[in-house]
């Protein structure tokens, strides 16, 4: 793997911080979301994350990906059950560039251990990408495939469920 920035998780929040050479402070936010998987309470290490930049990174920075990269793949790769999914909203019209990053870095993680799984839908007429990750060794690995994959492209009422 690349080399990657200094990061630290506050204990309080368990916000995943680093700073880049150019100042900009990242935060990484990996929080339960069970979207995918509202009628299967057995799913209980579900996970999506969230990255910020302040101010907005502007600069290529291989160690910016890298970095968040490891952050990701070590939760996974330490809790083999957990599952993390990522979504790209197309509201900025950049969702494909976002999904195209987010395969580049799938690249540099140990495919052979975390694989990943992609997934266009429609949420509120919007096309969002999907992707999961999961470990080979998750017990639920496959049954957690065919959920993922199961039902309509447009996926407003499973996860609209007040």
């Amino acid at each position: 793997m690349a080399e990657i920035y200094l990061y630290w998780i506050d204990p309080k929040t368990r916000i995943y911080h680093f700073h880049t050479i150019h100042g900009i402070e990242f935060k990484i936010i990996i929080v339960n979301d069970r979207s995918w998987f509202p009628y299967n309470p057995e799913f209980t290490d579900v996970f999506t994350f969230e990255v910020s930049a302040v101010p907005k990174s502007r600069f290529r920075d291989p160690k910016i990906q890298a970095t968040i990269t490891d952050i990701v793949s070590k939760r996974i790769i330490v809790n083999p059950e957990m599952i993390i999914t990522y979504h790209c909203d197309d509201a900025d019209g950049k969702a494909r560039s976002r999904n195209r990053k987010f395969d580049a870095w799938h690249q540099l993680v140990s495919q052979e251990e975390i694989h990943k799984y992609n997934r266009e839908v429609i949420y509120q007429d919007e096309l969002f990408y999907s992707s999961l990750l999961i470990h080979r060794d998750n017990t639920r690995y496959k049954r957690a495939i065919e959920i993922y994959y199961s039902g309509d492209k447009d996926v407003t009422d499973k996860f609209d469920l007040d």
